[in-house]
């Protein structure tokens, strides 16, 4: 496995979400000569794969973790993250330290919906677990 010409891409080419949505990468496998590698290839190593999120000038704006990663049925591995900030970036993604082609990929994230849980004294907001917010009322 040869991560510089390993391909990225967005499931369904869709870069486009709303904050607190499940975001979902395709990564291609290929060798070293560009051959495609399958789940039923014997791999020597699957890199760690390596996500940062930058502004539009390019400045860092997160590094997001991934909850999920595993093989697909079109021998793609997929990169699963939760997209938690609003705005226009780019995502670059790594693999053993060097850039998956492909990357950095467009990402805009919406604004998203917060679900309000109310008591009798105040309404306590919670962003799916990343963020709470308790207002008096």
């Amino acid at each position: 496995m040869y991560p510089s010409v390993c391909v990225a891409s967005w499931k369904g080419v869709r870069h486009e979400y709303e904050a607190g949505s499940k975001a979902t990468l395709m990564v291609l496998l290929k060798d070293a000569f560009g051959n495609s590698i399958s789940k039923k290839t014997q791999v020597s190593y699957l890199p760690d794969f390596k996500m940062s999120v930058l502004h539009e000038n390019g400045s860092v704006a997160s590094a997001h973790d991934i909850f999920n990663m595993g093989w697909i049925e079109f021998d793609y591995i997929v990169i699963e993250f939760i997209v938690t900030k609003a705005g226009k970036f780019s995502l670059s993604l790594e693999g053993g330290n060097q850039t998956l082609k492909g990357s950095p990929l467009p990402l805009k994230v919406n604004p998203g919906c917060v679900p309000i849980i109310t008591t009798s004294n105040c309404c306590i907001c919670d962003w799916y677990d990343f963020y709470f917010l308790l207002i008096s009322v």
